[in-house]
């Protein structure tokens, strides 16, 4: 039995019922006032059971987006791909302003195996994560912020530990000016420990 079909159909209030048949004869004051009996509960009315269910519904449909939308910030895989390799004449391409652009494809765990979304890799920024084994990554200018856990990674087709991991996905992100970024930017192996 669902929450609106307990609602619907089960959810009640108290009700005194009242006997009119048991006055007294005689016309008395107290004859005509009328006798009750005992309460009984009896369905409340259908625009507070609508009511009800209507919140139920629409608190429903709330946490369900909010928890698909947490879900598509979590990382299942990562691409940088390079100007070249995109499609001609595609909505990405058209966002190419030099031929060193590279685009970051992110696929999170809600999208299919061919689908992901794209954005230039100049927008994007990694950062350190909450905890060791985590690297956020940020999209300038959208406020989007997507959770990569490192533990098990695997970089460039290498299965690598945490540290390993980090320190190749930040070369191939920046390039040969990843090791001095990365002293920089406070990424010490003291961070893997």
């Amino acid at each position: 039995m669902s929450g609106t079909e307990l609602i619907w159909s089960h959810w009640t209030q108290l009700e005194e019922v009242i006997d009119a048949s048991a006055n007294t004869p005689g016309g008395s004051k107290a004859a005509t006032e009328p006798v009750t009996t005992e309460p009984r509960y009896v369905l409340r009315p259908w625009y507070q059971r609508v009511g009800l269910i209507t919140g139920q519904v629409t608190m429903s449909a709330g946490l369900i987006v909010l928890l698909f939308t947490a879900r598509m910030r979590i990382v299942r895989r990562l691409y940088v791909i390079p100007s070249s390799r995109l499609i001609p004449n595609s909505p990405t391409a058209k966002l190419v302003k030099s031929p060193n652009d590279r685009f970051l494809l992110v696929q999170s765990v809600l999208h299919l195996r061919d689908e992901g979304k794209i954005h230039p890799l100049s927008e994007c920024q990694l950062q350190l994560g909450d905890q060791d084994d985590e690297l956020d990554i940020l999209i300038n200018g959208s406020g989007i912020k997507y959770w990569l856990k490192m533990e098990d990674a695997s970089i460039l087709g290498d299965k690598k530990a945490v540290w390993p991991a980090k320190e190749a996905l930040y070369k191939v992100w920046y390039g040969r000016a990843g090791k001095r970024l990365m002293a920089k930017d406070g990424w010490t192996k003291q961070d893997a420990v």
